[in-house]
């Protein structure tokens, strides 16, 4: 992970700040998802873009976990210990 983006999702989930839609972008893993975040934050307002985001990096880390396990036993079994 970039530092660029674990600056975003510092804000996005510690210090609740609104972000600028390029940084909102960054919870995106497709162009569809882009577009989603660019409708919301536009049409909807801060609060619904803001869930959105959290839904996508949700989703970004439990593929994340998933390709971790597959791959790396060791480094899942490390990662669920410290989740629990």
């Amino acid at each position: 992970m970039d530092a660029d983006l674990a600056r975003c999702l510092t804000k996005l989930f510690w210090c609740n700040i609104q972000l600028t839609l390029k940084e909102y972008h960054k919870c995106a893993r497709t162009e569809e998802q882009e577009k989603e975040i660019t409708k919301s934050f536009y049409l909807k307002g801060a609060s619904s873009v803001h869930i959105l985001c959290q839904r996508l990096l949700f989703e970004k880390l439990c593929l994340l976990i998933a390709l971790l396990k597959r791959h790396d036993l060791i480094c899942f079994y490390y990662i669920e210990q410290t989740l629990r």
